[in-house]
């Protein structure tokens, strides 16, 4: 990593600072230190061919990291298996302990292979969708579909029935 000092100096105007990458810039992206052991994802913008960089406001330390691991994905409602009524709310629990979810679109719930308008919320790790129109009698697959700040995907699915 880098130390860019002071620490305590913070622009008025975003700053962008590039940083150089030994070996391919998937998965790599830009941590600033936030105290205590703990680093926070701020960005993985490619730069050329072997450099990633990322917009800051203030000064600090800052190192590029590799986050190869996927989004984790639990709590599929309904769950496969399960008989459910035609006005049934999907969710699920999303977690990334890497570069962490940054945007709402790389959440995805898909209903029969049709996207539903899904709402996250990164406070509860949590993401809720209805239908727009009650399910029909008979049997649904849903897919939860997440993606990380750094390109890592994972996919849940369950298979159930609608009275």
């Amino acid at each position: 990593g880098c130390m860019i000092g002071p620490a305590d100096a913070a622009f008025d105007e975003w700053a962008r600072i590039s940083l150089q990458v030994d070996g391919p810039l998937t998965q790599v992206g830009v941590y600033a230190d936030a105290g205590a052991g703990r680093w926070v994802f701020i960005g993985a913008d490619a730069d050329g061919a072997d450099r990633v960089s990322a917009k800051i406001r203030a000064l600090g330390r800052f190192a590029v990291m590799k986050d190869g691991t996927p989004p984790a994905i639990a709590h599929v409602l309904p769950e496969t298996g399960s008989v459910v009524d035609a006005d049934v709310e999907f969710s699920a629990r999303v977690t990334d302990n890497g570069a962490g979810i940054k945007q709402e679109q790389d959440v995805i719930l898909e209903l029969d292979g049709v996207p539903l308008i899904a709402e996250y919320d990164p406070e509860a790790d949590r993401v809720t969708a209805t239908a727009d129109l009650p399910l029909t009698a008979g049997a649904h697959h849903l897919a939860v579909t997440v993606r990380d700040a750094v390109g890592n995907e994972s996919v849940a699915t369950a298979d159930f029935i609608s009275r």
